[in-house]
Protein backbone atom coordinates (compact mmCIF):
# COMPACT_ATOMS: atom_id res chain seq x y z
CA UNK A 1 0.00 0.00 0.00
CA UNK A 2 1.22 3.49 -0.60
CA UNK A 3 0.75 7.07 0.59
CA UNK A 4 -0.56 9.48 -2.02
CA UNK A 5 1.12 12.57 -3.41
CA UNK A 6 -1.43 14.84 -1.68
CA UNK A 7 -1.80 15.31 2.09
CA UNK A 8 -5.51 14.61 2.11
CA UNK A 9 -5.82 11.58 -0.17
CA UNK A 10 -4.48 8.08 0.30
CA UNK A 11 -3.94 5.34 -2.16
CA UNK A 12 -4.12 1.74 -1.04
CA UNK A 13 -2.99 -0.99 -3.34
CA UNK A 14 -5.52 -3.68 -4.05
CA UNK A 15 -4.17 -6.80 -2.38
CA UNK A 16 -4.25 -9.34 -5.14
CA UNK A 17 -7.94 -9.61 -4.33
CA UNK A 18 -8.65 -12.74 -6.26
CA UNK A 19 -5.80 -14.60 -4.56
CA UNK A 20 -6.73 -13.24 -1.15
CA UNK A 21 -10.27 -14.38 -1.32
CA UNK A 22 -10.09 -17.83 -3.31
CA UNK A 23 29.03 -17.18 30.34
CA UNK A 24 33.74 -20.16 36.17
CA UNK A 25 31.94 -19.86 39.50
CA UNK A 26 32.51 -21.44 42.92
CA UNK A 27 31.76 -25.10 43.48
CA UNK A 28 28.89 -24.22 45.81
CA UNK A 29 25.99 -22.86 43.81
CA UNK A 30 25.16 -19.29 44.90
CA UNK A 31 21.57 -18.55 45.78
CA UNK A 32 19.54 -17.69 42.69
CA UNK A 33 18.41 -14.12 42.27
CA UNK A 34 14.72 -13.58 42.75
CA UNK A 35 12.97 -13.38 39.42
CA UNK A 36 11.30 -10.12 38.57
CA UNK A 37 7.56 -9.84 38.30
CA UNK A 38 6.33 -11.02 34.94
CA UNK A 39 6.09 -8.12 32.48
CA UNK A 40 2.76 -6.90 31.24
CA UNK A 41 3.53 -8.09 27.73
CA UNK A 42 5.52 -11.32 27.77
CA UNK A 43 7.42 -13.04 25.00
CA UNK A 44 6.04 -16.56 24.92
CA UNK A 45 8.41 -19.45 25.58
CA UNK A 46 8.99 -21.81 22.68
CA UNK A 47 7.03 -25.01 22.88
CA UNK A 48 10.12 -27.13 23.72
CA UNK A 49 11.47 -24.73 26.38
CA UNK A 50 12.35 -25.75 29.95
CA UNK A 51 11.28 -22.77 32.09
CA UNK A 52 14.21 -21.17 33.93
CA UNK A 53 13.48 -20.99 37.68
CA UNK A 54 16.37 -18.76 38.83
CA UNK A 55 19.76 -17.36 37.90
CA UNK A 56 22.98 -15.90 39.31
CA UNK A 57 26.05 -14.29 37.77
CA UNK A 58 29.69 -13.60 38.59
CA UNK A 59 29.00 -9.88 38.17
CA UNK A 60 26.73 -7.35 36.48
CA UNK A 61 27.40 -3.88 35.17
CA UNK A 62 24.48 -2.44 37.19
CA UNK A 63 21.39 -3.42 39.14
CA UNK A 64 19.31 -2.80 36.04
CA UNK A 65 21.45 -5.35 34.18
CA UNK A 66 21.18 -8.20 36.72
CA UNK A 67 21.07 -11.78 35.48
CA UNK A 68 17.29 -12.09 35.85
CA UNK A 69 16.87 -9.63 33.01
CA UNK A 70 18.26 -12.21 30.60
CA UNK A 71 15.26 -14.52 31.07
CA UNK A 72 12.36 -12.13 31.67
CA UNK A 73 10.73 -12.72 28.28
CA UNK A 74 11.82 -9.25 27.15
CA UNK A 75 14.35 -8.68 24.38
CA UNK A 76 14.56 -5.02 25.48
CA UNK A 77 16.28 -5.88 28.83
CA UNK A 78 19.54 -7.71 29.44
CA UNK A 79 22.23 -9.07 31.81
CA UNK A 80 25.63 -7.59 31.11
CA UNK A 81 29.17 -7.91 32.51
CA UNK A 82 32.27 -6.14 31.28
CA UNK A 83 35.16 -8.55 31.88
CA UNK A 84 36.37 -11.70 30.15
CA UNK A 85 35.49 -14.83 32.10
CA UNK A 86 32.27 -13.37 33.46
CA UNK A 87 29.48 -15.92 33.67
CA UNK A 88 25.78 -16.30 34.16
CA UNK A 89 24.19 -19.50 35.47
CA UNK A 90 20.61 -20.62 34.96
CA UNK A 91 18.73 -23.03 37.22
CA UNK A 92 15.93 -25.19 35.85
CA UNK A 93 14.81 -26.26 39.33
CA UNK A 94 15.37 -29.97 38.65
CA UNK A 95 17.18 -32.16 36.14
CA UNK A 96 15.90 -31.94 32.58
CA UNK A 97 16.99 -33.42 29.27
CA UNK A 98 18.65 -30.60 27.33
CA UNK A 99 19.28 -30.62 23.60
CA UNK A 100 20.06 -26.96 22.87
CA UNK A 101 20.18 -23.41 24.21
CA UNK A 102 19.05 -20.24 22.46
CA UNK A 103 20.66 -16.89 23.24
CA UNK A 104 19.92 -13.37 22.05
CA UNK A 105 22.56 -10.68 22.46
CA UNK A 106 22.36 -6.89 22.92
CA UNK A 107 23.60 -5.31 19.67
CA UNK A 108 23.48 -8.79 18.22
CA UNK A 109 23.02 -7.43 14.71
CA UNK A 110 26.17 -5.30 15.00
CA UNK A 111 28.72 -7.54 16.72
CA UNK A 112 29.57 -11.19 17.31
CA UNK A 113 29.75 -12.63 20.83
CA UNK A 114 32.05 -15.53 21.81
CA UNK A 115 31.17 -17.78 24.74
CA UNK A 116 31.27 -21.25 26.35
CA UNK A 117 28.28 -23.25 27.51
CA UNK A 118 28.56 -25.77 30.36
CA UNK A 119 26.01 -28.11 31.94
CA UNK A 120 25.83 -29.51 35.47
CA UNK A 121 23.51 -31.76 37.47
CA UNK A 122 24.64 -30.43 40.89
CA UNK A 123 26.16 -26.98 40.28
CA UNK A 124 29.64 -28.30 41.22
CA UNK A 125 30.70 -30.63 38.44
CA UNK A 126 30.50 -29.12 34.96
CA UNK A 127 30.67 -30.51 31.44
CA UNK A 128 31.59 -28.14 28.63
CA UNK A 129 29.25 -28.72 25.73
CA UNK A 130 30.06 -25.65 23.61
CA UNK A 131 33.57 -24.14 23.49
CA UNK A 132 34.17 -20.59 22.27
CA UNK A 133 31.28 -20.58 19.86
CA UNK A 134 30.40 -17.32 18.15
CA UNK A 135 27.05 -15.72 17.47
CA UNK A 136 26.20 -14.72 13.91
CA UNK A 137 26.41 -10.95 14.40
CA UNK A 138 23.40 -10.55 12.14
CA UNK A 139 20.39 -10.56 14.46
CA UNK A 140 19.10 -9.37 17.84
CA UNK A 141 16.72 -12.32 17.94
CA UNK A 142 17.34 -15.67 19.58
CA UNK A 143 19.86 -17.99 17.92
CA UNK A 144 19.84 -21.70 18.71
CA UNK A 145 22.97 -23.71 19.63
CA UNK A 146 22.58 -27.50 19.66
CA UNK A 147 24.22 -29.87 22.17
CA UNK A 148 24.16 -33.64 22.56
CA UNK A 149 21.09 -34.66 24.52
CA UNK A 150 21.95 -34.94 28.24
CA UNK A 151 20.45 -34.45 31.65
CA UNK A 152 21.31 -31.29 33.63
CA UNK A 153 19.80 -28.83 36.08
CA UNK A 154 22.21 -25.92 35.63
CA UNK A 155 23.45 -24.15 32.49
CA UNK A 156 26.41 -21.76 32.61
CA UNK A 157 27.42 -19.30 29.87
CA UNK A 158 30.97 -17.86 30.12
CA UNK A 159 32.08 -14.71 28.31
CA UNK A 160 34.97 -14.43 25.86
CA UNK A 161 34.10 -10.94 24.62
CA UNK A 162 32.69 -9.66 21.38
CA UNK A 163 33.99 -8.03 18.24
CA UNK A 164 33.59 -4.53 19.76
CA UNK A 165 34.90 -5.01 23.33
CA UNK A 166 35.35 -7.50 26.21
CA UNK A 167 31.76 -7.33 27.46
CA UNK A 168 28.83 -9.70 27.25
CA UNK A 169 25.16 -8.73 27.22
CA UNK A 170 22.46 -11.40 26.92
CA UNK A 171 18.96 -10.09 26.31
CA UNK A 172 17.27 -13.47 26.49
CA UNK A 173 18.14 -17.12 27.15
CA UNK A 174 15.98 -20.15 26.44
CA UNK A 175 16.85 -23.75 27.32
CA UNK A 176 15.36 -26.41 25.06
CA UNK A 177 14.78 -30.12 25.53
CA UNK A 178 12.48 -33.08 25.74
CA UNK A 179 9.44 -33.03 27.99
CA UNK A 180 8.92 -29.26 28.13
CA UNK A 181 6.03 -26.96 28.86
CA UNK A 182 5.37 -23.70 27.09
CA UNK A 183 3.99 -20.54 28.61
CA UNK A 184 0.53 -19.28 27.76
CA UNK A 185 -0.97 -22.39 29.38
CA UNK A 186 -0.18 -24.87 26.60
CA UNK A 187 1.40 -28.09 27.84
CA UNK A 188 3.62 -29.49 25.12
CA UNK A 189 5.05 -32.64 26.65
CA UNK A 190 5.72 -35.10 23.87
CA UNK A 191 3.28 -37.84 24.74
CA UNK A 192 3.71 -39.77 21.49
CA UNK A 193 6.33 -40.65 18.93
CA UNK A 194 8.96 -38.45 17.33
CA UNK A 195 9.43 -38.73 13.57
CA UNK A 196 12.63 -37.68 11.77
CA UNK A 197 13.21 -36.55 8.19
CA UNK A 198 16.71 -36.60 6.64
CA UNK A 199 17.08 -35.52 3.01
CA UNK A 200 20.44 -37.30 2.56
CA UNK A 201 20.45 -40.48 4.61
CA UNK A 202 16.76 -41.16 5.10
CA UNK A 203 14.45 -43.49 3.24
CA UNK A 204 10.71 -43.30 2.89
CA UNK A 205 10.58 -47.04 3.54
CA UNK A 206 11.97 -46.47 7.05
CA UNK A 207 9.81 -46.20 10.16
CA UNK A 208 10.90 -42.59 10.67
CA UNK A 209 11.04 -43.04 14.46
CA UNK A 210 14.79 -42.55 15.00
CA UNK A 211 17.64 -40.60 13.41
CA UNK A 212 18.97 -43.88 12.01
CA UNK A 213 15.64 -44.77 10.43
CA UNK A 214 14.54 -41.35 9.24
CA UNK A 215 12.20 -40.66 6.37
CA UNK A 216 13.65 -38.88 3.35
CA UNK A 217 10.97 -36.72 1.69
CA UNK A 218 8.30 -34.23 2.62
CA UNK A 219 6.01 -36.24 0.38
CA UNK A 220 6.23 -39.03 2.95
CA UNK A 221 5.37 -36.50 5.65
CA UNK A 222 2.42 -35.20 3.67
CA UNK A 223 1.04 -38.72 3.32
CA UNK A 224 1.51 -39.60 6.99
CA UNK A 225 -0.58 -38.79 10.03
CA UNK A 226 0.64 -37.27 13.32
CA UNK A 227 -1.42 -37.44 16.48
CA UNK A 228 -1.66 -34.99 19.36
CA UNK A 229 1.56 -34.85 21.39
CA UNK A 230 3.79 -36.18 18.62
CA UNK A 231 6.82 -34.45 17.06
CA UNK A 232 8.16 -34.09 13.53
CA UNK A 233 11.85 -33.15 13.28
CA UNK A 234 13.51 -32.08 10.02
CA UNK A 235 17.29 -32.32 9.71
CA UNK A 236 19.27 -29.09 9.65
CA UNK A 237 21.27 -28.48 6.50
CA UNK A 238 18.58 -30.17 4.41
CA UNK A 239 16.45 -28.65 1.68
CA UNK A 240 13.24 -29.96 0.16
CA UNK A 241 10.84 -28.87 -2.54
CA UNK A 242 7.47 -28.15 -0.99
CA UNK A 243 4.83 -27.89 -0.12
CA UNK A 244 5.17 -29.28 3.38
CA UNK A 245 1.56 -29.78 4.44
CA UNK A 246 1.07 -29.57 8.21
CA UNK A 247 -2.58 -30.50 8.33
CA UNK A 248 -2.89 -32.38 11.63
CA UNK A 249 -4.33 -31.08 14.88
CA UNK A 250 -3.00 -31.37 18.41
CA UNK A 251 -4.84 -30.30 21.52
CA UNK A 252 -4.34 -27.50 24.02
CA UNK A 253 -2.69 -30.00 26.41
CA UNK A 254 -0.73 -31.97 23.77
CA UNK A 255 0.41 -29.86 20.85
CA UNK A 256 2.05 -31.31 17.76
CA UNK A 257 5.62 -29.99 17.45
CA UNK A 258 7.38 -29.44 14.10
CA UNK A 259 11.06 -28.59 14.66
CA UNK A 260 14.66 -29.07 13.49
CA UNK A 261 17.38 -31.46 14.70
CA UNK A 262 21.09 -31.88 14.07
CA UNK A 263 23.49 -29.04 13.27
CA UNK A 264 23.85 -26.51 10.48
CA UNK A 265 21.43 -24.22 8.71
CA UNK A 266 17.74 -24.37 9.42
CA UNK A 267 15.83 -26.85 7.25
CA UNK A 268 14.66 -25.15 4.06
CA UNK A 269 11.36 -25.69 2.26
CA UNK A 270 11.28 -24.18 -1.22
CA UNK A 271 8.17 -23.61 -3.29
CA UNK A 272 4.65 -24.87 -2.84
CA UNK A 273 1.05 -23.83 -3.18
CA UNK A 274 -0.57 -22.11 -1.36
CA UNK A 275 2.73 -21.84 0.55
CA UNK A 276 6.06 -23.61 0.85
CA UNK A 277 4.81 -24.60 4.30
CA UNK A 278 1.03 -24.86 4.49
CA UNK A 279 -0.58 -24.87 7.93
CA UNK A 280 -4.11 -26.07 8.55
CA UNK A 281 -5.71 -27.66 11.60
CA UNK A 282 -4.97 -26.46 15.12
CA UNK A 283 -2.70 -26.59 18.18
CA UNK A 284 0.64 -27.03 16.41
CA UNK A 285 3.97 -25.33 17.11
CA UNK A 286 6.15 -24.93 14.02
CA UNK A 287 9.66 -23.65 14.69
CA UNK A 288 13.20 -23.43 13.30
CA UNK A 289 12.27 -23.73 9.63
CA UNK A 290 13.12 -21.60 6.59
CA UNK A 291 10.92 -20.97 3.58
CA UNK A 292 11.57 -19.44 0.18
CA UNK A 293 10.62 -19.94 -3.46
CA UNK A 294 12.09 -19.80 -6.91
CA UNK A 295 11.52 -16.33 -8.29
CA UNK A 296 8.78 -16.00 -10.91
CA UNK A 297 9.66 -14.45 -14.22
CA UNK A 298 10.61 -10.78 -14.16
CA UNK A 299 8.41 -8.49 -16.20
CA UNK A 300 9.19 -5.09 -17.72
CA UNK A 301 5.98 -3.33 -16.78
CA UNK A 302 7.09 0.20 -17.66
CA UNK A 303 9.41 1.87 -15.19
CA UNK A 304 9.74 -1.35 -13.18
CA UNK A 305 11.48 -4.61 -14.04
CA UNK A 306 11.09 -7.36 -11.50
CA UNK A 307 9.41 -10.62 -10.57
CA UNK A 308 5.63 -10.80 -10.50
CA UNK A 309 3.75 -13.74 -9.05
CA UNK A 310 2.24 -15.28 -5.93
CA UNK A 311 4.87 -16.87 -3.68
CA UNK A 312 4.13 -17.50 0.01
CA UNK A 313 6.48 -18.89 2.66
CA UNK A 314 4.23 -19.97 5.54
CA UNK A 315 0.57 -20.09 4.56
CA UNK A 316 -1.99 -20.31 7.37
CA UNK A 317 -5.06 -21.32 5.41
CA UNK A 318 -8.65 -20.64 6.35
CA UNK A 319 -9.60 -22.70 9.39
CA UNK A 320 -6.07 -22.73 10.77
CA UNK A 321 -6.29 -21.67 14.42
CA UNK A 322 -4.32 -21.77 17.68
CA UNK A 323 -1.08 -22.55 15.82
CA UNK A 324 2.31 -20.96 16.54
CA UNK A 325 5.14 -20.22 14.10
CA UNK A 326 8.39 -19.15 15.79
CA UNK A 327 12.15 -18.87 15.23
CA UNK A 328 11.50 -19.18 11.51
CA UNK A 329 12.82 -17.37 8.43
CA UNK A 330 11.18 -16.45 5.15
CA UNK A 331 12.73 -14.53 2.26
CA UNK A 332 12.46 -13.92 -1.49
CA UNK A 333 8.66 -14.16 -1.55
CA UNK A 334 5.50 -12.18 -2.14
CA UNK A 335 4.76 -12.62 1.58
CA UNK A 336 6.83 -14.36 4.21
CA UNK A 337 3.64 -15.32 6.05
CA UNK A 338 0.04 -15.18 4.91
CA UNK A 339 -2.72 -15.43 7.51
CA UNK A 340 -5.74 -16.01 5.29
CA UNK A 341 -9.28 -14.88 5.95
CA UNK A 342 -10.45 -17.47 8.47
CA UNK A 343 -6.97 -18.09 9.91
CA UNK A 344 -7.60 -16.88 13.46
CA UNK A 345 -5.97 -16.99 16.90
CA UNK A 346 -2.51 -17.89 15.60
CA UNK A 347 0.90 -16.59 16.75
CA UNK A 348 3.90 -15.49 14.65
CA UNK A 349 6.85 -15.06 17.04
CA UNK A 350 10.62 -14.41 17.05
CA UNK A 351 11.06 -14.87 13.31
CA UNK A 352 12.87 -13.07 10.46
CA UNK A 353 11.16 -11.83 7.33
CA UNK A 354 13.64 -10.25 4.94
CA UNK A 355 13.90 -9.31 1.29
CA UNK A 356 10.45 -10.45 0.33
CA UNK A 357 10.38 -8.50 -2.92
CA UNK A 358 8.03 -10.26 -5.31
CA UNK A 359 5.02 -8.28 -6.50
CA UNK A 360 1.70 -10.04 -6.94
CA UNK A 361 0.47 -7.34 -9.33
CA UNK A 362 2.41 -4.52 -10.97
CA UNK A 363 1.35 -2.66 -14.11
CA UNK A 364 1.08 0.79 -15.64
CA UNK A 365 -2.60 0.61 -16.52
CA UNK A 366 -3.36 3.80 -14.60
CA UNK A 367 -5.04 1.89 -11.80
CA UNK A 368 -4.46 1.91 -8.07
CA UNK A 369 -3.87 -1.77 -7.60
CA UNK A 370 -0.17 -2.71 -7.33
CA UNK A 371 0.52 -5.09 -4.43
CA UNK A 372 3.12 -7.41 -2.94
CA UNK A 373 6.51 -7.48 -1.16
CA UNK A 374 5.23 -8.08 2.38
CA UNK A 375 6.74 -9.51 5.53
CA UNK A 376 3.43 -10.69 7.01
CA UNK A 377 0.11 -10.39 5.19
CA UNK A 378 -2.88 -10.54 7.54
CA UNK A 379 -6.43 -11.21 6.42
CA UNK A 380 -7.43 -13.14 9.56
CA UNK A 381 -8.58 -12.10 13.01
CA UNK A 382 -7.33 -12.27 16.61
CA UNK A 383 -3.77 -13.22 15.66
CA UNK A 384 -0.56 -12.16 17.45
CA UNK A 385 2.60 -11.08 15.60
CA UNK A 386 5.42 -10.33 18.06
CA UNK A 387 9.21 -10.11 18.53
CA UNK A 388 9.89 -10.52 14.81
CA UNK A 389 12.51 -8.83 12.62
CA UNK A 390 11.71 -7.26 9.25
CA UNK A 391 14.05 -5.80 6.67
CA UNK A 392 14.08 -5.20 2.92
CA UNK A 393 10.47 -6.09 2.21
CA UNK A 394 9.95 -3.73 -0.71
CA UNK A 395 9.82 -3.64 -4.49
CA UNK A 396 9.42 -1.24 -7.40
CA UNK A 397 5.81 -0.26 -8.12
CA UNK A 398 4.31 1.24 -11.26
CA UNK A 399 1.53 2.93 -9.26
CA UNK A 400 3.44 4.14 -6.18
CA UNK A 401 7.15 4.11 -7.01
CA UNK A 402 7.75 1.52 -4.29
CA UNK A 403 5.43 -0.98 -2.66
CA UNK A 404 5.69 -3.42 0.25
CA UNK A 405 5.32 -3.44 4.03
CA UNK A 406 6.41 -5.21 7.17
CA UNK A 407 2.76 -5.76 8.10
CA UNK A 408 -0.02 -5.64 5.51
CA UNK A 409 -3.55 -5.70 6.94
CA UNK A 410 -6.61 -6.19 4.79
CA UNK A 411 -10.01 -7.19 6.18
CA UNK A 412 -8.10 -7.85 9.45
CA UNK A 413 -9.68 -7.47 12.90
CA UNK A 414 -8.48 -7.50 16.52
CA UNK A 415 -4.91 -8.53 15.75
CA UNK A 416 -2.05 -7.63 18.09
CA UNK A 417 1.37 -6.54 16.78
CA UNK A 418 4.02 -5.90 19.45
CA UNK A 419 7.77 -5.86 20.06
CA UNK A 420 8.61 -6.16 16.36
CA UNK A 421 11.64 -4.46 14.77
CA UNK A 422 11.53 -3.22 11.20
CA UNK A 423 14.58 -1.73 9.49
CA UNK A 424 14.58 -0.37 5.94
CA UNK A 425 11.09 -1.42 4.96
CA UNK A 426 9.44 1.46 3.14
CA UNK A 427 6.19 0.94 5.07
CA UNK A 428 5.64 -0.48 8.54
CA UNK A 429 1.88 -0.91 8.25
CA UNK A 430 -1.15 0.36 6.37
CA UNK A 431 -4.70 -0.86 6.86
CA UNK A 432 -7.28 -1.50 4.19
CA UNK A 433 -10.50 -3.26 3.35
CA UNK A 434 -13.95 -2.09 2.36
CA UNK A 435 -16.90 -0.31 3.91
CA UNK A 436 -18.54 -3.66 4.60
CA UNK A 437 -15.41 -5.56 5.67
CA UNK A 438 -13.09 -3.24 7.56
CA UNK A 439 -9.67 -3.67 9.16
CA UNK A 440 -10.53 -2.63 12.71
CA UNK A 441 -9.59 -2.86 16.38
CA UNK A 442 -5.95 -3.73 15.66
CA UNK A 443 -3.21 -2.84 18.21
CA UNK A 444 0.43 -1.87 17.56
CA UNK A 445 2.62 -1.57 20.66
CA UNK A 446 6.35 -1.57 21.54
CA UNK A 447 7.45 -1.82 17.91
CA UNK A 448 10.55 -0.20 16.38
CA UNK A 449 10.38 1.07 12.81
CA UNK A 450 13.41 2.78 11.22
CA UNK A 451 13.76 3.22 7.45
CA UNK A 452 17.42 4.24 7.78
CA UNK A 453 18.33 3.88 4.13
CA UNK A 454 15.30 3.95 1.88
CA UNK A 455 15.99 6.97 -0.34
CA UNK A 456 13.80 9.30 1.70
CA UNK A 457 10.82 6.98 1.82
CA UNK A 458 9.13 5.46 4.84
CA UNK A 459 5.69 5.54 6.42
CA UNK A 460 4.91 4.13 9.85
CA UNK A 461 1.11 4.01 10.14
CA UNK A 462 -1.47 4.91 7.53
CA UNK A 463 -5.16 4.51 8.37
CA UNK A 464 -8.50 5.99 7.33
CA UNK A 465 -11.72 7.41 8.70
CA UNK A 466 -15.37 6.92 7.90
CA UNK A 467 -15.23 8.67 4.55
CA UNK A 468 -12.88 6.20 2.91
CA UNK A 469 -14.01 3.74 0.27
CA UNK A 470 -11.34 1.40 1.61
CA UNK A 471 -13.26 1.17 4.89
CA UNK A 472 -12.64 3.00 8.14
CA UNK A 473 -10.19 1.59 10.68
CA UNK A 474 -11.94 2.16 14.02
CA UNK A 475 -10.25 1.08 17.24
CA UNK A 476 -6.70 1.37 15.90
CA UNK A 477 -4.26 1.63 18.84
CA UNK A 478 -0.66 2.77 18.29
CA UNK A 479 1.15 3.01 21.67
CA UNK A 480 4.76 2.91 22.93
CA UNK A 481 6.31 2.57 19.48
CA UNK A 482 9.60 4.11 18.31
CA UNK A 483 9.59 5.51 14.78
CA UNK A 484 12.75 7.07 13.32
CA UNK A 485 13.66 8.73 10.00
CA UNK A 486 10.38 8.26 8.18
CA UNK A 487 8.92 10.53 5.53
CA UNK A 488 5.44 9.92 6.96
CA UNK A 489 4.96 9.30 10.65
CA UNK A 490 1.26 8.71 11.32
CA UNK A 491 -1.49 9.59 8.86
CA UNK A 492 -5.21 9.36 9.53
CA UNK A 493 -7.41 10.95 6.89
CA UNK A 494 -10.81 10.81 5.25
CA UNK A 495 -12.77 11.30 8.46
CA UNK A 496 -10.38 10.48 11.30
CA UNK A 497 -11.77 10.69 14.83
CA UNK A 498 -11.29 9.63 18.42
CA UNK A 499 -13.05 6.38 17.64
CA UNK A 500 -10.53 5.72 14.87
CA UNK A 501 -7.10 6.33 16.45
CA UNK A 502 -5.44 6.21 19.87
CA UNK A 503 -1.84 7.46 19.80
CA UNK A 504 -0.01 7.39 23.16
CA UNK A 505 3.55 7.29 24.53
CA UNK A 506 5.25 7.01 21.14
CA UNK A 507 8.46 8.49 19.77
CA UNK A 508 7.86 9.56 16.18
CA UNK A 509 10.74 11.21 14.29
CA UNK A 510 10.61 12.11 10.62
CA UNK A 511 13.64 12.66 8.42
CA UNK A 512 15.27 15.98 7.57
CA UNK A 513 13.38 17.54 4.70
CA UNK A 514 10.44 15.19 4.99
CA UNK A 515 7.77 16.02 2.44
CA UNK A 516 4.92 14.80 4.67
CA UNK A 517 4.04 15.30 8.32
CA UNK A 518 5.27 13.67 11.52
CA UNK A 519 1.58 13.32 12.38
CA UNK A 520 -1.33 14.35 10.19
CA UNK A 521 -5.00 13.84 11.00
CA UNK A 522 -8.05 15.56 9.61
CA UNK A 523 -10.03 14.97 12.81
CA UNK A 524 -9.53 14.72 16.58
CA UNK A 525 -7.70 11.70 18.00
CA UNK A 526 -6.88 10.24 21.42
CA UNK A 527 -3.25 11.25 21.91
CA UNK A 528 -0.97 11.87 24.92
CA UNK A 529 2.58 11.37 26.17
CA UNK A 530 4.13 11.31 22.70
CA UNK A 531 7.44 12.81 21.55
CA UNK A 532 7.22 14.22 18.04
CA UNK A 533 10.21 15.58 16.10
CA UNK A 534 11.72 16.12 12.67
CA UNK A 535 15.50 15.77 12.36
CA UNK A 536 15.90 19.29 10.89
CA UNK A 537 13.63 20.77 13.61
CA UNK A 538 10.86 21.85 11.22
CA UNK A 539 7.52 21.57 13.07
CA UNK A 540 5.17 19.22 11.28
CA UNK A 541 2.32 18.05 13.47
CA UNK A 542 -1.21 18.56 12.20
CA UNK A 543 -4.03 17.33 14.43
CA UNK A 544 -7.67 17.84 13.56
CA UNK A 545 -6.50 19.68 10.46
CA UNK A 546 -4.59 22.35 12.43
CA UNK A 547 -0.82 22.74 12.68
CA UNK A 548 -0.64 24.26 16.18
CA UNK A 549 1.81 23.18 18.92
CA UNK A 550 -0.59 24.44 21.60
CA UNK A 551 -2.78 21.45 20.79
CA UNK A 552 -0.19 18.82 21.77
CA UNK A 553 -1.47 18.49 25.34
CA UNK A 554 0.86 16.20 27.29
CA UNK A 555 2.80 15.35 24.13
CA UNK A 556 5.91 17.37 23.21
CA UNK A 557 7.78 18.52 20.14
CA UNK A 558 11.42 17.79 21.08
CA UNK A 559 14.47 15.76 20.21
CA UNK A 560 13.70 12.44 21.94
CA UNK A 561 17.40 11.82 22.72
CA UNK A 562 17.72 8.36 21.29
CA UNK A 563 21.11 6.79 22.05
CA UNK A 564 22.45 5.98 18.57
CA UNK A 565 19.63 5.47 16.11
CA UNK A 566 21.75 5.33 12.99
CA UNK A 567 23.53 2.32 14.50
CA UNK A 568 20.20 0.78 15.53
CA UNK A 569 20.38 1.64 19.24
CA UNK A 570 16.98 3.10 20.07
CA UNK A 571 17.28 3.22 23.86
CA UNK A 572 16.86 6.64 25.46
CA UNK A 573 19.62 8.81 26.88
CA UNK A 574 19.30 10.06 30.47
CA UNK A 575 18.48 13.53 29.06
CA UNK A 576 15.37 12.27 27.25
CA UNK A 577 12.44 14.71 27.54
CA UNK A 578 9.94 11.85 27.94
CA UNK A 579 11.68 8.88 29.63
CA UNK A 580 8.59 6.67 29.43
CA UNK A 581 7.93 7.12 25.71
CA UNK A 582 8.89 4.74 22.94
CA UNK A 583 9.45 1.03 22.64
CA UNK A 584 12.60 0.65 24.79
CA UNK A 585 13.27 1.62 28.43
CA UNK A 586 15.64 4.38 29.52
CA UNK A 587 19.21 3.05 29.88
Amino acid sequence: MSYSTTQSTLKLSLIGLTALLASCGSTTPPAPEVAQTAPLIALALPADAHPIKGSTASSATSDSNASRYSWDDQLSTWWSASSLGSWVRYDLGSEKTIDSISLAFYRGANRKATFDVELSKDGSNWTKVLSKVTSSGSTTNLERYNVSDQSARYIRVTNYGNTENSAIAITEAVVHGVGSTSSSGDTTTSTGRTYYVDCSNGSDSNSGTSTGSAWRSVGKVNNSWLNAGERLLLKRGCSWNGPLNLRWSGTSSARIIVDAYGSGDLPLIRNGNPGAVTISGSHKTIQNLRATADKPNSVDSGRCYGPIGWRIGFSFVSGSNNNTLQNAEAYGLTAGVHLEDGANNNKILRSRFTNNNVMSKNNDDGGDNDSGAWGVLVNGNDNEVAHNYFEGNTACSEDYGVEGASLELYYAKRNYFHHNTSINDTTFTELGGSSSNRSEYNRFEYNIYAPLNTNGRGEALVIRGWGSSWGANPGTVFNHNTVFNTNVGVFCGEGCGTDILTLRDNIIVTRSGATKDTVWTDGPINQSGNVFYQLDGQYKVTINGVKDSSRLGTSVWANPRLSDSWNRNFTLQSSAPMPTAGALPLR
